[in-house]
C-alpha cells in the first residue's frame, strides 16, 4: 500500500481502479481504466445520506458504510478490485518546515521529524508520516572567522493518525479489495482539477460540514486550512427560511446548485460568510509571506457537492478580486460524448475520486 506520495505504480499494474471518498455526506466512487494512454471513465456512482445528514466522522455507522459502499458497487457495475482511498482533511496533518540539508537522508528524515513533532497534534509514534523536499536553499552563516554557506531544505510534510489508517485498511481487507494507495483530498483534487499546470492557485472544497482551502504552487500544497462550514449550513439556512423540512430544504439547495450564475439568495448570505471569511484569512497568510496575494495567485477553483451553488462562484470572484471557476474532473478523463451534460452535472461531488482514480494512471 502507498501512502501519500509513496508507492506509485506503472498504470499497466492496474487495468481498473477505483477512486473511493467517504464524505461527510456519503459515498462516491468512480472507476477508471488506461486506454490509449489517457484515463477513460468506466462508471462511477455515489450515495448520500438520508434527508441530507452529514456526519464527520467516517466510520461511526461501519455497518451503514459497508452496505452502502457494496449497493453502489454492485449498481454502478464496477468491477476494478484495486481501490485509491481519500483520507478527510479533518484527519490530516500538513506542514512545510526548514531543516539543514544532509546527503543522509535518515538525518534528514529525523531533522523533518523532530521538527513536524512540535506541530503536530500527536506523538510521531501515533502518526504516519510523509515527507517530500520542495526545495534546497543556501543561506550565509556569519563565523568568527568571515562565514559560510549552510544548505536548507523546505520539506512538506504530510501525516495521519495510525488509529486512522488502520481503520481504513481493515474495512478494505473486509471487503477483498486491494487498496493500493491513501491519499490526501488535496492531493485527489490537485490532480483532478489543476494537472501539470504551473503557477499559484487557490483551490476551495466546499463539502457538506467541512470547505477546506488549499493554494498550491506548481500543484503543491503550500497552505492547507479547514472550516467546519459547508453544504449543511446552507441546507438549514433553507430549512429556517422558508420553514422546510431536512430533505425538502436539500432538494431546493440542489436546485439552486442547477440554477446558474445568479446572485445568491438573501438567506444564504449569512450561510457562506463563514467560508468568505476563511478566504479572505488564507489570502492574507499567504500574502504576508509572498506578497500581495491577488498579484500572486492567478485563479480560485471551486469544487465539491454545493460549489456551484447559485451566486457563490460570482460572490467569491468579487470578494476576492481573482478570476473564480468552478472546476472540471473530466478535463483529462475520456469519455462517451452523449455522457457529458450528465458529467457535468455531477462533477464537483466526484472530483476527489476521480483525481484518486487518476494517480496509478498518470503518474
Amino acid at each position: 500500500m502507498g501512502l501519500f506520495g509513496k508507492g506509485k505504480q506503472q498504470a499497466s499494474h492496474y487495468p481498473g481502479v477505483l477512486g473511493v471518498d467517504f464524505g461527510s455526506s456519503g459515498v462516491k466512487l468512480v472507476e477508471l481504466v488506461q486506454e490509449g494512454g489517457r484515463p477513460r471513465l468506466v462508471t462511477y456512482g455515489y450515495a448520500e445520506r438520508e434527508s441530507g445528514v452529514a456526519q464527520e466522522a467516517v466510520f461511526a455507522d461501519k455497518a451503514w458504510l459497508t452496505a452502502v459502499f457494496q449497493k453502489v458497487y454492485k449498481e454502478s457495475q464496477c468491477k476494478a478490485t484495486n481501490v485509491v482511498v481519500a483520507l478527510p482533511s479533518a484527519s490530516v496533518f500538513h506542514a512545510i518546515v526548514s531543516v539543514p540539508d544532509t546527503k543522509n537522508s535518515d538525518d534528514l528524515q529525523a531533522a523533518v521529524e523532530a521538527q513536524a513533532e512540535k506541530l503536530m497534534p500527536l506523538p510521531v509514534s501515533e502518526m504516519m508520516i510523509d515527507s517530500t523536499v520542495i526545495a534546497r536553499t543556501k543561506a550565509m552563516v556569519r563565523t568568527t572567522d568571515g562565514g559560510r554557506d549552510d544548505s536548507y531544505a523546505r520539506v512538506l510534510v504530510t501525516g495521519a493518525p495510525r488509529t486512522v489508517i488502520t481503520e481504513y485498511v481493515d474495512f478494505f481487507k473486509g471487503l477483498n479489495l486491494n487498496m493500493i494507495a491513501l491519499e490526501t483530498e488535496t492531493a485527489a483534487l490537485s490532480r483532478a482539477l489543476v494537472g501539470p499546470e504551473k503557477g499559484r492557485v487557490m483551490l476551495v472544497d466546499v463539502g457538506a460540514t467541512r470547505t477546506t482551502v488549499a493554494v498550491l504552487e506548481d500543484g503543491i500544497p503550500m497552505l492547507v486550512r479547514g472550516i467546519k462550514s459547508g453544504g449543511a449550513q446552507v441546507t438549514q439556512a433553507l430549512s429556517s427560511s422558508m420553514g422546510l423540512q431536512g430533505q425538502e430544504a436539500e432538494s431546493m439547495k440542489r436546485d439552486l446548485v442547477l440554477a446558474g450564475d445568479d446572485s445568491l439568495p438573501e438567506p444564504l448570505s449569512a450561510a457562506v460568510k463563514p467560508i468568505l471569511h476563511e478566504l479572505r484569512y488564507t489570502f492574507g497568510l499567504y500574502a504576508d509571506e509572498h506578497g500581495p496575494a491577488d498579484s500572486v495567485i492567478s485563479k480560485v477553483i471551486l469544487t465539491g457537492g454545493s460549489s456551484g451553488l447559485v451566486g457563490l462562484r460570482s460572490l467569491i470572484e468579487s470578494t476576492l478580486n481573482v478570476n473564480t471557476y468552478i472546476g472540471n474532473p473530466w478535463a483529462r478523463i475520456a469519455a462517451p460524448t452523449e455522457s457529458w451534460p450528465l458529467l457535468d452535472e455531477v462533477g464537483s461531488r466526484l472530483a476527489v475520486s476521480t483525481g484518486l482514480a487518476m494517480r496509478p494512471l498518470v503518474e
